[in-house]
């Protein structure tokens, strides 16, 4: 190619030699001449934004969670009542009533008179203030008037209820009585309606399985 091109060009400037053939060696130079590529346009990747990384972040979480749930959830209905720890108990007794659709809310921790758990019956729409104790003595009549005295002072409640993995004392019998809007649930309320329906659950889910 370089060969073509120079010979074309000298003879183009040297009238002794024939000026058909400096063109014709300048013509196949130029066949021979490679052409220039084109560099190709290199497409930006995009790049994720803060804004949707947040965005993503928690669909992730809500997922993990949600399987945290649901596997804590099988663990608890399937153990023995007086198997579970105090707050696996007062968890159970939160999901129990939110099956039962009484749209359950339970407090946070802190100086609220002992109440854990707050309810709202579907057929009167009354919020229920609750304690639960998760233990094998007694409920004494103490943990009436705390209850009651937390239900009106710190949620607005009337209507109250103690729900206990044992038993109630007499004095906190009577002492109940002083109250209307008290119940009192114990070990054979348990039995009758919570684990009956512990097992109902614990037997769809091993179908689904």
């Amino acid at each position: 190619m370089v060969i073509f091109f120079g010979f074309g060009f000298y003879a183009i400037f040297n009238s002794s030699i024939n000026p058909w053939l400096a063109m014709g060696s300048l013509f196949i130079g130029t066949l021979f001449f490679p052409k220039p590529t084109k560099k190709k346009k290199s497409t930006p990747k995009k790049k994720t934004t803060a804004s949707q990384k947040k965005t993503n972040a928690p669909a992730r979480a809500t997922s993990i969670r949600s399987s945290s749930r649901k596997l804590a959830f099988e663990k608890t209905i399937s153990m023995k009542i007086n198997e579970l720890s105090w707050w696996e108990f007062e968890q159970l007794i939160y999901m129990y009533y939110k099956d039962l659709g009484y749209k359950p809310v339970r407090t946070k921790e802190g100086a609220d008179g002992g109440i854990d758990l707050i309810y709202t019956n579907p057929d009167t729409y009354e919020k229920v203030a609750v304690q639960i104790k998760h233990q094998r003595k007694p409920v004494s009549s103490a943990i009436i008037r705390a209850t009651d005295n937390a239900g009106k002072r710190n949620y607005g409640t009337y209507l109250t209820e103690v729900i206990s993995s044992g038993t109630i004392s007499n004095p906190a019998l009577v002492e109940m009585d002083k109250y209307s809007g008290m119940r009192l649930k114990d070990r054979q309320w348990l039995n009758n309606k919570v684990v009956p329906w512990m097992k109902k659950k614990s037997e769809a889910l091993r179908k689904k399985a």
